[in-house]
């Protein structure tokens, strides 16, 4: 059987020579390095919406519980102090005191009464106040701002 000289050629040259892997590992990185920045945009946005709906849920579900529990106050019993920690003080339908308090230095709310519990994390800024109504009802106004540090360095806040 004779073999042909291309037959010949193809079984001496079996390997890759130096030149052309280093070549090949170039092409390589170059391709990875531009796929990761495909990948690593997107994954940022996601982590940053995440952090932005853990905030929503938070800032949600504290003005829901903080208005259920404003809803049975007694009437003119809400008292409201801004000195040092913002804390809101009433009496509630069982003559029980009740008490939030906004632990500014270390971002918490809390239900500080006989049953006490942490209602929110991450509070930047709480501020209470109380007004008259044209209807003789007295209206209370609350700013909550609940924020934290988001992957990029930056502050993401959502305010209430």
């Amino acid at each position: 059987m004779v073999m042909s000289v291309l037959a010949k050629k193809l079984l001496k040259q079996r390997a890759f020579s130096l030149l052309e892997m280093i070549i090949a590992l170039l092409i390589f990185s170059l391709m990875a390095g531009m796929l990761s920045l495909f990948i690593a945009v997107p994954l940022q946005n996601w982590q940053l919406m995440q952090q932005r709906v853990e905030l929503a849920s938070v800032a949600s579900i504290a003005t829901q519980r903080l208005n259920l529990e404003l809803r049975r106050a007694v009437t003119g019993s809400v008292q409201i102090n801004m000195a040092g920690n913002p804390s809101l003080q009433f009496i509630d339908e069982n003559n029980q005191t009740v008490r939030y308090v906004c632990y500014l230095n270390t971002g918490e709310l809390r239900r500080v009464s006989a049953q006490s519990y942490l209602l929110a994390l991450h509070v930047n800024q709480c501020q209470w106040s109380l007004s008259a109504s044209t209807h003789g009802r007295a209206i209370l106004s609350l700013l909550l701002e609940f924020g934290a540090e988001n992957w990029d360095g930056n502050f993401e806040k959502i305010t209430i």
